[in-house]
This record gives structure tokens, sequence and C-alpha cells, in this order.
């Protein structure tokens, strides 16, 4: 049989190596969320600023600065899109990951727990040996005394 420890620890190391690409990915959609909320807040800010503005150019300026926004911020919702996708394959795969490394765990854990029975057995037998050589040894050192 051989070691599983080498695999276990490759495994374990896999793992550790999805779950690390995983909390990167979570980051980067946490920095674009910010992006966009910054942005919302900038447009925000901006409307509050010409609420009140009746010079036409300034309607039609703060128009095309919204358009302009709108249009950063549906590509900043695409970049989320995609990268909650690959979250998605990411978890999948983690997921897979954590089966094989149980999968190896459980096996390994099996061939102990057989090869402690193999060694208890012959402990057993060796010991009953031994206590049979001890009886025959004493019945002899009985009919010698007789």
């Amino acid at each position: 049989m051989a070691d599983l420890k080498p695999l276990i620890r490759y495994r374990k190391f896999a793992l550790e190596e999805q779950q690390r690409f995983l909390a990167r990915l979570y980051q980067e959609v946490e920095r674009l969320m910010q992006r966009k909320d910054s942005m919302l807040g900038q447009v925000k800010r901006e409307k509050n600023l010409t609420g009140e503005e009746t010079d036409p150019q300034m309607i039609v300026a703060f128009l095309g600065y919204v358009e302009r926004m709108q249009a950063q911020i549906a590509l900043i919702d695409g970049e989320i899109r995609r990268v909650e996708a690959r979250i998605e394959v990411a978890i999948d795969e983690m997921r897979d990951a954590f089966a094989e490394l149980k999968k190896v765990e459980i096996t390994n854990q099996r061939r102990l727990a057989e090869r402690k029975a193999m060694l208890q057995k012959k402990e057993d037998a060796l010991f009953a040996e031994i206590a049979e050589q001890n009886y025959l040894r004493r019945l002899r050192e009985e009919r010698e005394e007789e």
C-alpha cells in the first residue's frame, strides 16, 4: 500500500490555492461594486448641483455626463456578472477538490485502520503463543518436580 500522506498534502494545498483564488474573485467583485457605488454617488452629487440649473447648455452637458456614467456603470455591471460567473465555476471546482481530498483521507483512514487491525491480530497471536509456551513450560516443570 502506497503512503497517501503526500497526496493528502498535495490535495490540501490545491484546495487552499482554490480558496485563495476564490477570495481574490470576491475581492474583485467588491472592488467593482465600490467603484459602481462611487460613480452613482458622483452622479447623484452632480444632479444635486445642477438640479436648480436653468441654463440649457448645463442641462445638455449634465445629460451627456449621465449617459457616459450609465455606459460606464453598464460596463462595470457586465464585469461583475463575468466575475460572478467565474466565482460559480471556482466554487464548483473547489467542491470537487474538497470531495477528492475527502476520498483520499477516507481511503487513508481505512488503510490505517486495516493496518492497525492486522498489527493487533499479529500481536494477539504473539501473546497467545507466549502464553501457550509459558503454560507448556510450567507443565514440564511440574512434571519434572513430580
